[in-house]
């Protein structure tokens, strides 16, 4: 039986400073293999969903599945360990260690997952499908030893690609990872991540304002619909 890779039911969530819902979703789900690209403007609740799909916050009400399991029921620990086993990650910003050269950066989340460490090793050695996957992404291999701090926005944003693929987490989530781009780049970056996303079977949701990306996804939502509609393909 195939599962979703994402289904979200009868969610809500509230700070706990203050009592009015930043998100009431009655329900979301995304398919396996599947592209979503969720929009809204700022504001609306798209980084806060983002945290409670991969665990960092829990529900106040409602249930989230990844991969059939209900995230919000585990404890701190263990939504940890399913984030780093199962979840790849591009953030806003990238979140590269700066004292880390590209390679080693790339290669982070095989030190938390064994899951994915042990896939990667089945390909080669870590070092050797690091560099598959940046070559994939087009990063000069001149750059490979430099750290982090040393590249440019572009240059950073493919490491966070390669960081987020490596081990073939199921679900990758990218929160607006383009915003620092030109037209010209972004559509260039966006491009070579669905391709990359595609070649490792994963489904991925993407967060942007831009609405002009969204004609590169397989479904784009509109986050302030989710409370009032069933999204579901």
């Amino acid at each position: 039986m195939n599962l979703n890779t994402v289904s979200v039911s009868s969610l809500k969530f509230h700070w706990q400073s203050n009592p009015d819902w930043v998100l009431n979703i009655s329900s979301l789900a995304v398919k396996q293999k599947e592209k979503l690209f969720l929009q809204g403007p700022s504001g609306s609740g798209k980084t806060t969903l983002l945290d409670l799909l991969t665990g960092i916050h829990v529900p106040v009400q409602g249930t989230i599945k990844i991969l059939g399991t209900d995230i919000g029921s585990l404890k701190t620990t263990r939504r940890d360990k399913f984030r780093a086993d199962h979840i790849g990650l591009i953030f806003q910003q990238f979140n590269l260690l700066p004292y880390l050269n590209v390679i080693d950066n790339v290669i982070l989340p095989c030190h938390f997952s064994d899951k994915r460490k042990n896939k990667v090793l089945a390909q080669g050695t870590l070092h050797k499908v690091a560099v598959k996957i940046l070559d994939s992404l087009g990063l000069d291999d001149s750059l490979y030893h430099r750290q982090a701090t040393q590249l440019s926005v572009g240059q950073q944003q493919r490491i966070a690609v390669a960081r987020a693929l490596i081990g073939q987490p199921e679900l990758i989530i990218a929160d607006e990872p383009t915003s620092a781009l030109d037209q010209d780049t972004r559509d260039v970056f966006i491009k070579l991540l669905l391709k990359s996303v595609a070649d490792t079977d994963s489904s991925i949701v993407f967060v942007s304002h831009d609405k002009s990306l969204a004609h590169y996804f397989d479904r784009q939502i509109n986050i302030n619909s989710l409370a009032n509609e069933d999204v579901e393909i």
